[in-house]
């Protein structure tokens, strides 16, 4: 084959769009390249008879024969996907982001906000882009087109993430819960107490009235109903934070005490608690593991719309996430503490944003369920969970909620284990991940901007690893 035919087959396979780049000088400046504004470079390609590793050249002539293949999408509407990936950032980590606020002072905090929310929804870009180079794209098809070597490992680390998770919610809900029946029954009713005050008893609850009938769903996008109903939940919770700040007459302090407000500062006054608290900020913008799901189920998956879903999702998570540290930060200060609801008092608008907060956190467990299963499927069968028949599909699904459920039950203080999964677990999904695909898939493309900042993003995952571990361990 003639230089002249295999360039023009590289081209046709991996090339980048010149028309679409307005890339043809190379002068392009990295301002032009807005996330919502950049365009996907590379065509798509198929890995289904990839069994090891190639590079970028090679894959023009194994594709040869099966031909072009694109992730076209499924039938999900940008509603949809923005509401589920939304539910998937907005989980627990909205209890300890005042705390977090109050080291680092509140001009400085706002500044943490949007640099996480950025680096977030750049990791996102660069893996919702690499999700649409290959049809029914998992964390394993694009390990085989880029760290073949590592897909085991990456599997594992999307499986461990969502585990840990998933188990989270469940030792929240049994954490939240008998707080409000413990208001609620009266002292001198011991079997009462002793009942609806267990822990456990909540968790089982919850397992079997507020996941076990939503995990059993294939496709995210049926997901969107309990999502939307966890973010009302979520809006509620809102709510409650923001009157008791607005509102002198409301004594928000525990056991009605007259003061319960430290100092607020603009700036962190003891600098080991400013640095201990950054990986709450980051791994408060973690949910690049459903992003695959999203980009294969979404309809008509141009970039410009999965950007789009992107920003508005990383946006309305930030700006939640701000009013809620804000209102609580300056509500009470220096004092608040690493749970915000343990300052404020029982009274009931209070007692049911711990209700309303622990169906939104069961309502999260199917979307953590969702990435987990198709890592499982992949690890142990080599397959995407799709290509599993309904049995093998059910044995993964439930056997991952039951060891979820069964690890809750048994333990009632997961911290230091899930502040080690955090650690590692989120900044690779987050950054480092996101980077390798997007950067091997590009790498025989030269002045192309983007791959240096995929680049700059597994720098920094890298740098960012062993520090939030250290830290997580001081």
């Amino acid at each position: 084959m003639s230089r002249k035919s295999n360039n023009e087959q590289k081209e046709s396979l991996l090339g980048v769009n010149e028309e679409k780049l307005n890339h043809e000088n190379g002068n392009m400046s990295m301002g032009d390249y807005s996330l919502m504004n950049i365009k996907e470079p590379t065509k798509m390609v198929s890995v289904q008879e990839i069994p090891g590793k190639r590079s970028t050249r090679d894959l023009s002539s194994s594709l040869q024969s099966s031909g072009e293949t694109k992730n076209v999408g499924g039938n999900a509407t940008m509603t949809a996907s923005v509401i589920n990936l939304t539910k998937t950032i907005l989980g627990g980590g909205v209890l300890g982001l005042p705390y977090a606020l109050s080291k680092s002072g509140y001009a400085l905090g706002i500044v943490l906000f949007v640099t996480f929310a950025l680096l977030s929804s750049i990791g996102l870009h660069l893996l919702m882009s690499s999700a649409r180079m290959v049809p029914n794209s998992t964390f394993n098809s694009l390990s085989k087109l880029t760290v073949p070597k590592a897909k085991k490992l990456v599997d594992f680390a999307v499986i461990l993430k969502s585990f840990g998770a998933a188990t989270s919610y469940l030792v929240i809900v049994g954490d939240l819960m008998p707080d409000v029946m413990h208001e609620w029954i009266p002292s001198d009713n011991s079997s009462a107490n002793d009942t609806f005050g267990n822990r456990r008893f909540w968790i089982s609850v919850f397992t079997i009235t507020f996941v076990i009938p939503f995990v059993r769903f294939r496709e995210m996008e049926r997901l969107k109903s309990i999502s939307a109903a966890a973010l009302l939940c979520f809006v509620y919770v809102l709510i409650v934070v923001v009157v008791y700040a607005s509102v002198s007459s409301l004594n928000p302090c525990k056991n009605n005490a007259e003061h319960c407000k430290g100092s607020v500062d603009p700036f962190p006054i003891k600098s080991f608690d400013f640095f201990k608290v950054l990986p709450i900020y980051i791994f408060g913008f973690t949910c690049h593991h459903n992003a695959c799901s999203i980009t294969n189920e979404l309809s008509n998956n141009t970039m410009q719309r999965l950007n789009t879903i992107n920003v508005c999702s990383i946006s309305i998570a930030m700006i939640s996430y701000a009013c809620i540290a804000y209102c609580a930060y300056f509500t009470f200060g220096s004092e608040v503490e690493s749970d915000i609801l343990s300052n404020y008092t029982k009274s009931w608008a209070v007692l049911m944003v711990r209700i309303v907060l622990a169906i939104s956190l069961a309502w999260s467990f199917p979307l953590q369920c969702h990435p987990a299963r198709q890592c499982i499927a992949s690890l142990l069968f080599e397959k995407s969970i799709e290509e599993l028949n309904n049995k093998i599909f059910y044995v993964i699904t439930y056997a991952f909620t039951l060891s979820a459920f069964a690890l809750s039950m048994a333990v009632d203080n997961l911290s230091v284990v899930l502040a080690f999964v955090g650690s590692t677990g989120s900044v690779a999904l987050s950054y480092v991940v996101p980077g390798i695909f997007f950067y091997f898939l590009h790498k025989d493309q030269p002045n192309f901007p983007m791959k240096h900042v995929a680049l700059a993003m597994i720098i920094l995952g890298c740098l960012i690893t062993p520090f939030a571990v250290v830290i997580e361990c001081l």
